[in-house]
């Protein structure tokens, strides 16, 4: 992931869009204090979305499965549940979170 201090980024903002959404690349912008932001692209934001409620909207169906019992992150986590119920890019979404 690249990286511009958000002083570069208001010099070339129309260029690091660009460049944001050609390379479908995230820009993470610096900030004093490490209060860093990060530019995606509107597509970028729309899909993470997409993956979110998606991945919400199996856990509570898993819930619902489970008949309500409360269900804890050990439960949910990668070495405890079989995802295979995921398609193979949700798959991928939920490893990188």
């Amino acid at each position: 992931m690249l990286a511009t201090t958000a002083h570069n980024l208001v010099q070339n903002f129309d260029k690091t869009c660009d460049s944001v959404i050609q390379n479908c690349e995230p820009i993470i912008i610096t900030r004093s204090n490490d209060n860093n932001v990060v530019l995606i692209s509107q597509a970028e934001y729309d899909n993470l979305m997409k993956n979110l409620y998606s991945h919400k909207e199996k856990t509570n169906k898993l819930s619902i499965l489970y008949d309500g019992e409360e269900i804890n992150n050990s439960l949910l986590s990668e070495s405890s549940l079989s995802k295979d119920w995921l398609s193979e890019e949700e798959n991928t979404a939920w490893q990188d979170l």
